[in-house]
């Protein structure tokens, strides 16, 4: 059984790293409520009122109203789930600069810089070797999978946010080559080829490949079940 083939067309980025779905047939690393919520999740049934006939109350998010409540809300935008969000994503990003720490690159997380026009930014992850003097602005970015283009979107864009700091971290940290990767990982689970192979050749394992899919997923579970239990906007 193909994921993809359960449910729109962006989680068919299950295809791609067919190897690293186990953790859904496995259960891996999932309560059974979790996985449930998943199952829900990827069939595209999670039970949000942007689904016809599921809501009396109309199509409008029940905590911010300013917007229909698609499962992409809930996981991508509605203010209610942003803390649980962040966390999501600094966990990924964790997960990742410490497994390039263990191949021995040297990495720091949240980084201010400047870019050449003066203005500031900061990156999620800037990782180097220290011989080679070649690093990377890594940005890991959690989002609901929309389409099979995506990754390639993701990564035009955090080119084009973070390359103007190029000059500044190569002149901070003494590197002679920096590249910028916007890494797409899907709030469902996903890892797109794009991402998985990008980051083997950095020396990421396949079961730390499958750790960030497990945390993203799990982190969307809470998003969502935070969003259909709590009635009070935080």
């Amino acid at each position: 059984m193909k994921l993809g083939r359960l449910c729109p067309v962006g989680v068919k980025l299950f295809d791609e790293e067919k190897k690293l779905n186990k953790w859904f047939y496995e259960k891996k690393g999932l309560t059974d409520t979790e996985w449930k919520t998943t199952i829900k999740m990827i069939g595209n049934v999670a039970p949000v009122r942007g689904i016809p006939g599921r809501s009396k109350d109309g199509y409008q998010c029940r905590h911010c109203s300013t917007e229909t409540e698609t499962l992409a809300h809930v996981l991508g935008s509605c203010p209610h789930g942003s803390l649980l969000r962040n966390t999501r994503h600094h966990t990924i990003r964790s997960i990742i600069a410490k497994e390039l720490q263990k191949v021995g690159m040297e990495t720091r997380e949240e980084i201010h810089c400047i870019r050449n026009n003066g203005s500031t930014a900061r990156v999620d992850i800037l990782a180097w070797n220290a011989t080679s003097k070649k690093g990377y602005i890594l940005d890991p970015t959690v989002r609901f999978e929309s389409s099979v283009e995506q990754p390639t979107e993701v990564d035009e864009e955090k080119k084009s946010i973070y390359e103007p700091t190029i000059s500044y971290f190569k002149e901070k940290f003494h590197l002679n080559e920096i590249k910028v990767h916007g890494l797409l990982i899907g709030s469902q689970g996903t890892i797109p080829r794009l991402v998985a192979n990008f980051l083997r050749q950095l020396g990421l394992t396949s079961n730390a490949l499958e750790e960030i899919a497990i945390t993203a997923v799990k982190g969307s579970c809470r998003i969502l079940n935070n969003h259909l239990q709590n009635h009070i906007a935080l």
